[in-house]
């Protein structure tokens, strides 16, 4: 049986080709670019955010006056890692508290206040809240019972 030279050519493409790549005709068509396949044939993915870099893009976001950012990002982290929860949660308060939300903010601190009753920061900032609605009886309840856990606290101090 004699073989062309055409049909050589063509098993010998056939076997080349797929290690080569294809060519692809110029037809007006994006291709997808498929992501590198790992050895064990699992897709490549992106390194998960770590609580680390969520709190590092917090503060970023807290920086640049991107409020709203930063709160979702601190509310990622408050879930995320339970040891950096009241940290979080003391920046979410603190950042409702400076976007004038002051229910979302009496919110923050009465959780903190629940956590830790003797903490004199969150006593006076729950004091503050009801200072800035103009109820300054409560107001000036909470920055006493500040003063008494921490008699010198510096913002009960100038209330």
């Amino acid at each position: 049986m004699r073989m062309s030279w055409r049909y050589s050519v063509l098993m010998l493409l056939i076997g080349i080709w797929p290690q080569v790549g294809c060519l692809q005709l110029q037809s007006g068509k994006s291709v997808e670019e498929k992501p590198p396949m790992q050895k064990d044939g699992a897709k490549h993915e992106a390194p998960a955010e770590t609580p680390m870099s969520v709190a590092m893009n917090a503060k970023t976001n807290e920086d640049a006056a991107k409020y709203a950012e930063a709160i979702t990002l601190y509310e990622k982290l408050r879930v995320m890692d339970a040891n950096q929860a009241h940290y979080a949660t003391k920046k979410i308060a603190l950042l409702h508290l400076r976007n004038n939300d002051l229910d979302r903010s009496a919110q923050e601190y009465e959780l903190l206040w629940r956590n830790d009753p003797r903490d004199s920061d969150t006593l006076c900032a729950l004091g503050d809240i009801p200072y800035r609605r103009g109820h300054f009886g409560i107001a000036d309840k909470l920055f006493r019972d500040a003063l008494i856990r921490r008699p010198d606290h510096p913002q009960a101090l100038a209330a």
